[in-house]
């Protein structure tokens, strides 16, 4: 929750040249088979964030 606090504090200043900045997402899948789907696509409907990155970590 602190995190996604943070993020709406960065997010909510625009960019000198009036665009709202944007953010990387990079999400940890371990035997995230079942829900990252469902994981990635909430992450893309948001309009704050410029890419997805799902790291699978060896699983």
């Amino acid at each position: 929750m602190l995190l996604t606090l943070s993020i709406k504090e960065i997010l909510s200043k625009r960019r000198r040249n009036g665009r709202k900045r944007k953010v990387s997402v990079v999400i940890p899948a371990y035997n995230e088979e079942p829900t990252v789907a469902k994981v990635v696509r909430a992450a893309k409907e948001c309009d704050l964030v410029d890419e997805v990155i799902v790291v699978d970590d060896g699983s």
